[in-house]
């Protein structure tokens, strides 16, 4: 789970950036709205209103004293960027789980609002804001680039009373937002140190961006007609964009006289590309030779990325690095910046706190025993002995259960890793040739250098094969003495790896009845999510009812694909295997007489709305069918049948007809063409 965090914690800081960037107007609004309203209302009624702590989600403190209300973080402002955060996703087609994920999607939102406090509280210090001047022309330049039309002003007017009313209203996120631009400009940017290191540090991948060729092409199918294009190009006879016009099979740039813009190396197949990057510009090239045929290639112009300079022209990467800088001294900045002004925070809420203090923990160090320590902390509040057994409590949060899961199995990663290494060292010793058995590792690497330069002159297979088995030899005895380093690491001597395999092994056994009874927990709270349906599965397959959950889960993810009749004939070689495992494990648990009956009737119901989806209208009556056997009263179960039935007759005599109508129009074709 840390891997989830660490990978969509840049995306989170951007689209809380973006927020307070580009979405001002929609919704830096309602985070100023749902902010202030309740503290608008009070102060209306009693004239001022101070927050208390409680009510804050997040409170910085400097030096351990609690910093006033301004750079606290408040649970509207959270779910703003939540909404903001979610719609992202869905926009990206992630869903991230509400039990594994949205904790760690919430604590990252958090995170980046307490550093826009911290911002915001530099720039008061440092007295570095805006003037009325520019927040007014900041204020001008959104109702220019958003109010565009009558409709959008009558609709701001009837939400706010009037434009002024909304002007004001958006003073405040302003001020927010040209603050962060301010202090930005002060210690983000980057210095002409950077960007030359960075130049250095880049220069492969900046070459191989940078490198560019901009040219146009002229496909053809014979090299002869390549030659006399060539030829009448160059004569004046014919220009090449008339002839790319008349003559490229290219159809996607032929209509523009083959203009293939700008192109790096790696975007053109090889023969293409080393015939363009070795011309220089003006030149014709070709016929140049590749699998799609003969090319006639124009060098209109180059770029090349050698040097500083060069890198300094080139915009595009030089914006880039630019952005990467600034990221790099913002977050160099901030994390300086707060050290030295001893300025924290602390989460008012439990379970998020929980998270924080796990995110910290185990992000300092990336080893996982670090993940597995934070085991201690929680165990006491989720698993309780009663009469000899321990059973999970029943008031804590799932979102905590499922981080307790989640370390867990990573213990369970660890231990099994313990288990390999155990067995490998025991293996490796009975298996170790004597004769080389007793030699260090510094003697093994010299002995396998040797060897490798011996192979690298021998062809004869009968002396290969006597040099590669004293090097599989060699080889064994390196992986033996790196496992007893591995071992002595962990504090172990090697007479005790059985007894440590054995208790590692019991405690994988006894973890795993912990997953499960905690997935159990959680799948009897909550069985929308998707990674507990499919963990408990993957623990009881035999699990009729979760079985049922487990492939429901799968038909609905795949249903949208089916509904849109463009995507799924595109995909169907990719999503018909799928649909149809889906369908058979549906179909054996609506058929298993063992299953409770409410199961199976569940599992005939997700089969019809399959085959209803697909337009499967023959298998649909008979699903149908079992259904009544297995419950003949299920509600207008005959009346259905009968519709199904009416709607697979049509389905067949539309087909009769398309056949009649298809050998009609071959009939009639053969008789215009003298076929007989």
């Amino acid at each position: 789970m840390r891997e989830w965090f660490s990978k969509w914690e840049k995306v989170i800081i951007w689209v809380v950036a973006v927020v307070f960037v580009g979405g001002i107007i929609w919704w830096s609004i309602a985070e100023y709205i749902g902010v202030s309203q309740s503290a608008q209302q009070r102060n209306a009624a009693v004239g001022t209103y101070t927050p208390n702590r409680d009510e804050a989600l997040a409170v910085l403190t400097k030096d351990g004293t609690d910093l006033k209300y301004d750079y606290w973080v408040f649970s509207n402002e959270l779910s703003t960027t939540l909404q903001q955060l979610m719609a992202y996703y869905r926009q990206m087609g992630m869903d991230p789980d509400e039990l594994f994920e949205e904790p760690y999607v919430e604590l990252n939102a958090i995170r980046s609002l307490v550093d826009g406090k911290v911002l915001s509280y530099y720039a008061d210090q440092t007295h570095i804001t805006p003037t009325k001047a520019e927040i007014d022309a900041g204020i001008q330049q959104v109702i220019e680039e958003n109010i565009t039309t009558d409709e959008i002003r009558q609709a701001v007017i009837a939400r706010y009373g009037s434009i002024e009313a909304y002007k004001e209203l958006i003073r405040a996120p302003m001020r927010t937002q040209m603050t962060r631009e301010k202090v930005n400009a002060l210690v983000s940017q980057p210095t002409e140190e950077q960007y030359r290191a960075y130049f250095q540090d880049n220069l492969s991948s900046l070459q191989s961006s940078g490198n560019q060729v901009k040219g146009a092409h002229i496909l053809v199918d014979s090299e002869t007609l390549a030659s006399s294009l060539i030829e009448r190009i160059q004569s004046g006879e014919l220009t090449f964009t008339a002839a790319a016009s008349d003559f490229s099979l290219d159809a996607s740039n032929a209509p523009n006289g083959g203009d293939l813009g700008w192109f790096g190396k790696g975007q053109m197949v090889k023969e293409f590309e080393d015939a363009a990057f070795a011309a220089s510009p003006g030149d014709l090239v070709g016929p140049v030779k590749t699998d799609f045929g003969y090319h006639i290639i124009r060098i209109d112009d180059k770029k090349t990325l050698s040097s500083f300079e060069d890198f300094k022209g080139q915009s595009e990467l030089w914006e880039k690095a630019k952005g990467t800088l600034e990221t790099e001294n913002y977050t160099k900045w901030l994390a300086d910046y707060k050290a030295k002004e001893k300025i924290a925070y602390e989460i008012n809420d439990n379970v998020l706190e929980i998270f924080d203090d796990y995110v910290k923990e185990t992000n300092e160090s990336e080893s996982a025993t670090a993940v597995v320590a934070f085991r201690s902390k929680l165990e006491p509040f989720i698993l309780i002995p009663i009469d000899g057994k321990v059973v999970w409590a029943q008031d804590v949060d799932p979102r905590v259960s499922a981080l307790f899961l989640k370390i867990l199995e990573t213990e369970n990663e660890e231990l099994q890793k313990d288990v390999y290494l155990f067995d490998r060292a025991k293996l490796l010793q009975n298996s170790l040739n004597p004769s080389v058995a007793g030699l260090g590792m510094e003697e093994i690497t010299q002995r396998l250098a040797e060897l490798d330069a011996q192979l690298a002159e021998t062809t004869d297979g009968a002396s290969r094969t006597l040099l590669l088995n004293q090097k599989f030899d060699l080889k064994d005895v390196e992986e033996y003495l790196q496992k007893l380093d591995e071992i002595a690491a962990k504090g172990l001597v090697f007479s005790e790896l059985n007894e440590a395999a054995d208790k590692a092994r019991a405690k994988i056994l006894r973890n795993d009845e912990l997953r499960l009874l905690g997935y159990k927990e959680l799948y009897d709270y909550n069985t929308s999510s998707k990674a507990v349906v499919e963990k408990l599965h993957s623990m009881v397959p035999e699990d009729p009812q979760v079985s049922l959950r487990y492939y429901q889960s799968m038909l609905n993810e795949f249903l949208p694909y089916v509904h849109n009749k463009s995507i799924y004939l595109q995909y169907r070689v990719y999503l018909e295997p799928q649909m149809k495992e889906i369908q058979a494990n549906l179909t054996g648990l609506a058929q298993d007489g063992t299953a409770p009956t409410d199961t199976r009737v569940a599992a005939y119901e997700s089969l019809l709305t399959l085959m209803e989806s697909l337009e499967n209208f023959e298998e649909e009556v008979v699903y149908l069918k079992e259904l009544k056997t297995l419950k003949p009263n299920y509600p207008d179960i005959d009346l259905i049948i009968k519709q199904v039935e009416e709607a697979l007759e049509i389905a067949r005599l539309q087909a009769e007809e398309a056949l009649r109508d298809a050998a009609s129009g071959k009939a009639l074709t053969g008789e215009a063409t003298g076929e007989h």
